[in-house]
Formats: C-alpha cells, structure tokens, sequence
C-alpha cells in the first residue's frame, strides 16, 4: 500500500527542503507488515556544486529526525521507520553511467563479535540510479531511459512499453506517460 505526504520538510533551525517525491509504502516482512518512509529525487546535474551523495544522506536524515511527533514521542524510538531516498540521474558522468549504487548503515565490529538486530540500525539508504545511453540496458535502468528520454515522444514511449515490458497501454496510461515526457524536460 502506498500512501502520499507533504513533499515539505519545514523546521526553525534547518529551514524548508522540498521533495520531489515522498510517500508512506507498507510491505510484507517476515509475515509482518512494516511501513517505510520513501523519496524519490529526479536530477539532472550530478555535479550542482556539492557531492550529490551528501544530499541524499541529508535528506535521508532530515525524514529520520521529522518522524519526531508523528511516527514517535517521548523516547519511542523502536517506532522509527526506515528511510529510502531513491535518485534518478539523467545526465551523470561516464564513469557513473548505467549503475546503480546503494549507501546506507551496516554494523562492523571493531573488537568483539556483537550482533544487533539489523532492523534497530538500518535505518536509511540512499540508492543513485545513473542512467546512460545504452542499449543493452534491462530492467529499472531501461524503463527509467524510455520514459525520461528527452528524445522520444510519448507515442514511441507508449509503443516502447508495450513491446519491451508487456504493459498494456490504456487512456490513463497514456496520459501518465505525456505526463512523464513533461517532466524530464523541465530543468531538475
């Protein structure tokens, strides 16, 4: 189940960050249903002045500490939800072309052998999804290049999805589609 939120972050001390796009999804675990905080960012400049990892970490720890009041109280921290910030790239460098790279928190011991329950730390991940410009992509990496071509009209896009990945194409659809070819053309 997915359940959309506000796509602004306000506080006093950090000021206002505005997400492209941030929805509640709840899904099966171990035979029980868990709720996940999830953000997805459309970017067209990997290099906008600062490592783009660090802003995805940001973000992911801005709707960590935001759960204060809505997901928890007091000392209810067990209640926090994990965080999954997903960035989809259009034009990264070379190198980062057609990749698709994961960051988040992982327990090392140092000294010892000590085993946490992973759900108590795993608590964020940010995933970089860089696009290219190659043909034999496959999957996510495809689908996202179909629709967020700046190069192909929504037609050939519609034609693309039901010939590639077998989804049949209904008004709706369609509109959803041309709406996504707007999108990649504005500038993220």
């Amino acid at each position: 189940m997915i359940h959309g939120t506000g796509n602004e972050d306000i506080t006093l001390t950090e000021g206002t960050v505005t997400y492209d796009i941030r929805f509640l999804a709840t899904a099966p675990v171990s035979g029980e249903l868990i709720r996940l905080i999830i953000n997805i960012e459309a970017q067209n400049d990997f290099y906008p002045g600062y490592p783009l990892i660090k802003r995805a970490i940001y973000y992911c720890s801005r709707m960590i500490s935001a759960q204060y009041g809505t997901e928890f109280t007091e000392s209810h921290y067990e209640k926090i939800k994990k965080i999954y910030s997903i960035w989809i790239c259009m034009n990264p460098p070379k190198n980062r072309e057609n990749s698709i790279t994961r960051y988040y928190i992982s327990e090392e011991n140092l000294v010892g052998g000590v085993k946490e329950r992973k759900a108590d730390y795993d608590l964020m991940a940010a995933v970089m999804i860089c696009l290219g410009r190659e043909d034999s992509d496959t999957g996510i990496r495809k689908l996202l290049n179909i629709l967020l071509s700046t190069e192909t009209g929504s037609e050939d896009k519609c034609q693309m999805l039901e010939e590639d990945f077998h989804i049949k194409m209904t008004q709706k659809l369609e509109s959803e589609v041309s709406l996504m070819c707007n999108y990649s053309e504005t500038n993220l």
